[in-house]
């Protein structure tokens, strides 16, 4: 899901079970660095004078050096044995973030600029395929469970009070809730704060229930319920203010976390991003790393999924088109744009590694919807003199999950959260089905006169079938992904 609010996830991940939500966003927008053989592609930074040994071995001929390095039971860097591959590991970067661009000066903002997207981005309401960023590395023997790094996160929030969690009632806020109570009660920290949206007139978003079911769970003092009436608005007061300050943000229910930011001022706001995605099964080789696990029993139908996995270039393509599609289609936009925008998710779905935790390591942390989402938060949150964690997407969580999965993804939702959260969470809370959706409390009386007195002007007419998008934005529920655009068309005009 988007930053906890109901914003689109990218189909395909999310994983699996919902087309229109999901994972890392696709496309062929700039290809990965070459992996290193058998790792999950550490990248270091192979600076120039920064080799051990470096110095001194200027002008030797390099057949020779290695010569000598075999001779002497060397590595290529210099160092002997397993401890050379010890040390190469620990040489490794953690891999840090990718931001896609860092946003306009405040003075120089220009509200109708959606910075973060190119054209097609915006036009396709997602961001397109994976950023030129580093992989992570992966966790050392001795490094934290996924369950301690996701507690080292929360510990570093709460040692930055207030620790303002946005609480929804879901799963996986409710997780970052009841592990941030358990670490400070433990190390005598200030609790977190709660704080929860409630949406008047909104159905679908209703959760009452299961968040005072948690929090009696927990026994959390401080929470604080703040009732919207509109507030929330696409285009509404908070849209206008955020947009002043950074320009058009993806995406575009960013604004959902601004009056809980407001509350973290000083502190940390921590949300539950990213948990539908790294939680959940979906990936594009799930049942070939059952496979291998044997975790499932195999079927005639396994060849042909194995000879995708095996397979290259064409043949890997040929299995992957056979399954349904990884996108849905956006009939606001003209055939062939939407044609090459579902080409894009195509794409990135056939470069996705056949293994899970090199999928989770390179592929979902390198996605532009990942990072662009991160530095929207990001941005979001210092607006409000707050800094920002989402346990779920932290690096040293990621790295800690992939080395307990593996080759094999998470075959069901509710086991990967027994597994990690049952000591902490009511036992109906972690098997839970279903989520609030809060689309309506974003389409409000700001939108929707917007959307009445529009002229067709702030998109791209030729990317975008302007008659089919004022049809997809008078339907009754339109779109997530024509968001962007309706904010977008908005800030021109402001």
């Amino acid at each position: 899901m988007g930053p906890d609010g109901g914003a689109p996830g990218p189909p395909g991940a999310g994983r699996g079970r919902c087309r229109r939500r999901g994972g890392p966003t696709a496309g062929a927008a700039g290809r990965r660095p070459p992996r290193g053989r058998g790792r999950a592609a550490p990248h270091r930074a192979d600076l120039p004078g920064t080799q051990p040994g470096a110095a001194g071995l200027a002008g030797r001929p390099r057949r020779a050096l290695r010569g000598r390095r075999r001779r002497r039971g060397l590595d290529r860097r210099g160092r002997r044995g397993a401890g050379a591959r010890l040390a190469r590991r620990r040489g490794a970067r953690p891999g840090r973030p990718w931001l896609p661009g860092d946003p306009p000066a405040a003075a120089a903002v220009t509200p109708s600029t959606a910075w973060q997207l190119d054209p097609l981005e915006l036009a396709a309401g997602f961001p397109l395929g994976l950023g030129p960023g580093p992989a992570l590395a992966r966790a050392l023997p001795g490094t934290p469970t996924a369950r301690g790094a996701f507690e080292a996160v929360l510990r570093q929030a709460l040692r930055r009070p207030p620790c303002v969690v946005s609480f929804s009632g879901g799963r996986d806020s409710s997780a970052v809730l009841a592990v941030a109570a358990l670490v400070a009660r433990r190390e005598g920290l200030p609790p977190p704060v709660a704080v929860t949206l409630r949406f008047a007139g909104v159905p679908a978003a209703e959760e009452s229930a299961w968040q005072e079911q948690v929090v009696a769970h927990l026994g959390v003092a401080d929470w604080e319920v703040v009732e919207v009436t509109g507030q929330l608005d696409l285009v509404g007061p908070v849209a206008a203010r955020e947009t002043g300050r950074h320009g058009v943000l993806w995406p575009a229910n960013t604004l959902f976390h601004a009056p809980v930011a407001e509350r973290a001022a000083g502190g940390t706001l921590v949300t539950g991003f990213g948990g539908d995605e790294v939680m959940s099964p979906g990936w594009a080789w799930d049942r070939v790393g059952r496979l291998r696990d044997r975790t499932s029993r195999p079927v005639p139908a396994d060849l042909v999924e194995l000879a995708g996995a095996v397979a290259r270039g064409p043949v890997r393509r040929w299995v992957l088109d056979r399954r349904p599609e990884p996108s849905a289609p956006s009939p606001w936009l003209h055939p062939g744009v939407d044609a090459e925008v579902r080409d894009r998710w195509r794409a990135l779905r056939a470069a996705e590694p056949v293994r899970h935790d090199r999928a989770l390591l390179g592929h979902w942390w390198t996605s532009r919807y990942l990072q662009v989402t991160r530095q929207s938060l990001r941005l979001l949150a210092a607006g409000h003199g707050a800094a920002v964690a989402h346990p779920f997407t932290e690096p040293a969580f990621l790295a800690a999950l992939a080395r307990e999965r593996g080759h094999s993804g998470p075959r069901h939702r509710t086991r990967e959260m027994v597994r990690l959260f049952a000591d902490v969470l009511p036992q109906a809370t972690v098997s839970r089905v279903g989520k609030a959706t809060f689309n309506g409390a974003f389409w409000g009386p700001h939108t929707r006169a917007f959307v009445a007195d529009w002229d067709g002007s702030g998109v791209d007419p030729a990317l975008v079938d302007v008659a089919a998008l004022r049809r997809e934005w008078a339907a009754a529920d339109p779109d997530a992904r024509t968001h962007p655009l309706l904010q977008a068309a908005w800030a021109a005009r402001v």
